[in-house]
């Protein structure tokens, strides 16, 4: 992740700006996050016992109409406003927040 803006246009520095985490889109439609990512938000929320990596769910993903990027997960799903500008992908959340990850070749 490259970085977030919130809705007033700013940049988000929170706990995780600058951490450099990655998400995989796979071709196959798998959605994977960085386990330090996981890690750190255990973290964030108290938490202080080791990541149990089978406790993590599956994430699918997949497009809608060029314009809405859906996440699945066993729990239910989310769709998010999304593009492309050059090598970097940009996410809209309904509060406002704009996302940026960077692609990585």
């Amino acid at each position: 992740m490259l970085y977030s803006m919130d809705a007033n246009g700013e940049i988000e520095k929170d706990e995780f700006y600058g951490k450099r985490y990655v998400e995989t889109y796979t071709k196959g439609g798998k959605l994977i996050l960085d386990p330090q990512y996981l890690k750190d938000d255990l973290k964030r929320n108290g938490i202080s016992e080791p990541l149990d990596y089978s406790l993590i769910p599956n994430f699918y993903w997949k497009t809608i109409n060029d314009e809405t990027l859906e996440i699945i997960t066993n729990e239910g799903s989310r769709q998010n406003r999304y593009g492309f500008l050059g090598d970097t992908l940009i996410f809209g959340y309904s509060n406002g927040v704009t996302r940026y990850l960077l692609r990585m070749k």
